[in-house]
């Protein structure tokens, strides 16, 4: 009896451990379960490898996930930048490129990718936002670099939606606005009324989207 207790016992423990650990390995993580995924402690790139064709939401939690060479996210991938407050994931590329296949129809209007992700990094979006790529809308710093990476995310023959959420975007290159409009590329404001586009090439002037 005394060596059944003792089994049962350990059983309990061993089963105890299993589930401690799984939880740790997904603590802090938002709804993983079917269909979701952390990218957790494995390079972005060995991430979606892993994933195969399996259909799945990859979230990324780290606070910089960084690309570990060009990557290529297909169409059965859906990525999720996730976190709480200002500590939330971001994609790094570095002097890599990151091509997007999937949905981006559930990406939030904050940013997702950190500020080397410049102009041609980020390719394959049908639909771009500058605050993507760290425009703030605050007045209080440049928003030039963001705008010409977030431009530079769309297809260069075939145009796309470049949309440009509520806030007063400083911009010291009116050449940046002149482009897109070369591309064909749509320019959408959220409002009319709380988009504006500050110009400073020397003098400043304001346009409202």
């Amino acid at each position: 009896m005394v060596k059944l207790f003792l089994f049962l016992l350990l059983c309990f423990v061993a089963s105890l451990h299993a589930r401690i650990t799984f939880c740790d390995e997904y603590q802090g993580g938002p709804g993983v379960g079917p269909g979701r995924t952390l990218v957790g402690t494995r390079t972005l790139n060995r991430a979606v490898a892993e994933i195969g064709d399996a259909k799945m939401t990859l979230v990324v939690t780290s606070p910089i996930s960084p690309l570990t060479g060009n990557l290529t996210v297909p169409a059965n991938v859906t990525l999720e930048c996730a976190g709480d407050g200002d500590e939330y994931g971001l994609i790094s590329c570095g002097i890599f490129t990151v091509t997007i296949q999937s949905s981006i129809a559930n990406w939030p209007s904050r940013q997702i990718f950190a500020s080397d992700c410049t102009s041609g990094d980020v390719l394959g979006l049908k639909r771009s936002l500058p605050i993507w790529f760290g425009a703030d809308g605050s007045d209080a710093n440049d928003d030039t670099i963001a705008f010409r990476s977030a431009l530079g995310a769309l297809p260069s023959s075939a145009g796309g939606c470049f949309f440009i959420p509520c806030g007063t975007y400083y911009l010291t290159d009116q050449t940046t606005v002149a482009l897109t409009i070369d591309r064909k590329v749509q320019i959408l404001g959220e409002n009319r009324e709380c988009v504006t586009l500050k110009f400073s090439d020397g003098d400043i002037d304001t346009e409202r989207i």
